[in-house]
């Protein structure tokens, strides 16, 4: 798992954004698509979006990721400063992927002040993604 940044809103108008940046997302997606391309008559996506690689860190090098994230923040500012101002986004969030150790008693991450800063800027969330080990690793 790594950081994505994910930008979507009901009345976002994705491919049309994308067109005027230089940026490339790994993935985009439109109102109305099945949610699940196994399940086409199935539930409906009810917001447009697209999602950019901030960081390929793994779970478990959450300093690489927020090194990542913060480097990947202020090489794109201009960029993304454009494009979370468009008109019809709702959300534009930092997804950390973060694995979690069963032999903790108390886990916790740090988020300096550089990609806060960073991020209200651009008026972007954070979130944190915590997930648990895989069977493989136990």
């Amino acid at each position: 798992m790594s950081c994505y940044l994910n930008i979507l809103g009901a009345d976002f108008d994705v491919d049309n954004c994308l067109l005027a940046t230089t940026m490339r997302p790994q993935n985009i997606w439109h109102k109305g698509e099945p949610k699940l391309k196994t399940k086409p008559d199935g539930k409906k996506l009810t917001h447009s979006g697209c999602s950019f690689t901030a960081s390929d860190a793994d779970f478990n090098q959450f300093n690489e990721q927020v090194a990542d994230v913060t480097a990947f923040l202020k090489d794109n500012y201009k960029h993304l400063q454009k494009l979370t101002q468009t008109i019809g986004i709702e959300y534009a969030v930092l997804d950390f992927g973060v694995g979690y150790d069963e032999s903790k008693f108390v886990q916790s991450k740090y988020l300096p002040t550089d990609l806060l800063k960073l991020c209200a800027g651009l008026n972007i969330s954070i979130e944190l993604s915590i997930y648990a080990p895989s069977a493989e690793e136990a």
